[in-house]
Formats: C-alpha cells, structure tokens, sequence
C-alpha cells in the first residue's frame, strides 16, 4: 500500500511523531485484528512497528508502537483459510491476526523479512498455504489484466442502460493499439456479469487494482459528469477489489483535478 492512500488521521500521527522519516512498508489488512468488521494498517519504520486499528463504528484509531530494540523481535506466522492469507503477530505482548487477500501475499512476506531476515529464510517459516494459494491465484487469472480493464470500461459505460458517444471514444482509444485484448474483454462481457468480471480479476495487485480504478473515473467523467449509477459501479468494484474510501476518494479527487481544464484559461 502507498504511504499516500493512509487514513489522514493516520499519516498525521505518523509525521507527528517520526517527521522527516519514510517507511519501510505499510500494509492495509481486511477489517480490524481478529476478524471484526473495521479497519487496520500496519507501518514499518524500523525499530519501531506501528499498528492503526479500530472496529466499524469507532472515530478514533487503537495505536500500537512496538519498539524491537525494547519489546523485541515480534513472532509472526502465516496460515491461510478458505485462499485468504493470515498473519498472526505478537506486538507488545498481545496477540493480533490480520486477513490478507491472495494479492497481499508478497506484501506480507516481504514485510516479514524487513523485520526479522530469518523468518523467511526457514522453510518451517513459509507454512503450506504456499501451493493452495499459488493454485488459487492461478484459477482466477482466466482474463488477463487490460482485458479485464476492457470489460469493466464496458459494463461501466451501460449502468445507465446506455453507451455514451465520449465513453465509447475512450474505451476505443485506449486500445487503439491492443485489439487483441478488446476482443478479450467484449467476450467475457457479451458472456458474463459485471459481479463474475469482480470475482475474476480478485488477483489483481494493488497497484493494478487502483489502475484500473482510474481508468472508471477517467472514463466516467469524459462525458463531463459523473453519474449516478457509474458511481454505484465504481464503488461496487472498489468493494470487490477491497479498496477502502480514502483510496477511492484520493483517486477521485486527484482527476477532478484534472479535468477541470477550464480553469486554466
């Protein structure tokens, strides 16, 4: 995850209190520790690791700092349930399990070996969700990447039940040079639905994700208004793809921005 699609609350506390420091990884888990609806994120600095938590419904954030040259090396195991990777974490004593989606898997395992080299170095530290989670990974990916991005700019541009001249422009535009991968997506729209294109294009990474999550605003707004019901699909597909609001509202703001162009004369 980017330090920049933080909760501002978070990024606030963190420039608060380590000013002028980057952090060495940032992870976003699905929900708060144990499974309950909310949210947590997970910021390595180094020597210090430090967990933002709170349940659905609470304002403020649960802080952790766990200090590795004082509470030291954190125990960290992985497990996987149902192709969904776990990470179960000692900090400051207490015990914590955050859900990962397959995606997350190399986030994860990099994150671990930032904070302690050895615990990826084992092979007793790399449990068997590895060949499930690889299976998995491999069954969803049954439309690649830029088509899945066709189909969704598809089933974007008929929410409202019809295909505006400026979408349609967009869409044709953007694979002027791929048709090979228009043709893949108008397939598995001619012959799915948007929910099946969601469950399909689960493997994406984070930073395929948010692109394709551009792409639907960009595509949205190039009739000049974003309507309701793209919205209602944007946000469906966020959900799928586990993209919280901070994320879709920091892509969103950014190409409002951008296509306010006649501000500039």
């Amino acid at each position: 995850m980017e330090y920049i699609f933080l909760p501002e609350k978070v990024r606030k506390d963190l420039e608060a209190r380590l000013p002028g420091r980057t952090a060495l990884s940032i992870l976003r888990a699905g929900g708060a520790p144990g499974g309950v609806p909310g949210e947590s994120y997970m910021a390595v600095y180094l020597p210090e690791i430090f967990l933002f938590y709170r349940n659905l419904g609470e304002e403020s954030y649960h802080i952790v700092d766990h200090n590795l040259a004082i509470d030291g090396v954190p125990e960290f195991k992985t497990r996987i349930e149902s192709y969904n990777l776990f990470l179960d974490a000692t900090l400051k004593g207490r015990p914590y399990s955050f859900k990962f989606s397959s995606f997350d898997k190399q986030a994860v395992l990099e994150l671990m070996e930032k904070i302690k080299p050895s615990a990826t170095a084992k092979p007793t530290a790399v449990p068997d969700y590895e060949a499930p989670l690889a299976e998995a990974v491999s069954r969803k990916q049954s439309i690649s990447p830029m088509a899945g991005l066709a189909a969704l700019l598809m089933f974007e541009a008929v929410a409202d039940d019809s295909i505006d001249a400026s979408e349609d422009d967009y869409i044709k535009k953007l694979f002027e040079s791929r048709q090979d991968l228009l043709q893949e997506g108008l397939a598995f729209f001619k012959n799915h639905d948007a929910e099946k294109l969601f469950e399909e294009l689960a493997y994406l990474n984070r930073q395929q994700a948010l692109c394709c999550l551009a792409h639907l605003f960009e595509a949205g707004m190039a009739d000049g208004a974003l309507r309701s019901s793209e919205q209602k699909f944007i946000r469906s597909f966020a959900s799928a793809l586990r993209i919280d609001e901070e994320e879709l509202n920091a892509v969103r703001d950014v190409l409002l921005v951008k296509n306010q162009i006649s501000v500039m004369f």
